[in-house]
């Protein structure tokens, strides 16, 4: 038991990680919702536009888990500049279906 007890506690970048993507979902998800709030009808190319979002809202997980795997190697800049470059990507999203 105590070895599934440490096995369990040295994952702890896996949970922050799951944590971190969860948040960061659940207030991209509340944008989302506030945008729709003020849609009164939607189009093609606006269909797709979100399309796009959510799309690029799934692939969260993996960049989180990057720089959870990476923070303490020398590959910690470039991971971390993977999940930033993720959510620049995704801020272009939302100004495309603004």
């Amino acid at each position: 038991m105590p070895a599934l007890g440490s096995a369990l506690f040295a994952q702890w970048p896996s949970y922050l990680t799951f944590i971190t993507s969860f948040a960061t979902i659940l207030i991209m998800w509340a944008s989302h919702h506030g945008i729709f709030r003020m849609v009164y009808r939607a189009d093609t190319p606006f269909l797709f536009a979100n399309g796009l979002l959510l799309l690029l809202v799934t692939v969260v997980p993996f960049p989180t888990s990057l720089v959870a795997q990476y923070l303490s190697t020398s590959a910690a800049a470039l991971a971390c500049a993977v999940y930033a470059g993720v959510f620049v990507v995704i801020n272009l999203a939302y100004n495309l279906l603004w």
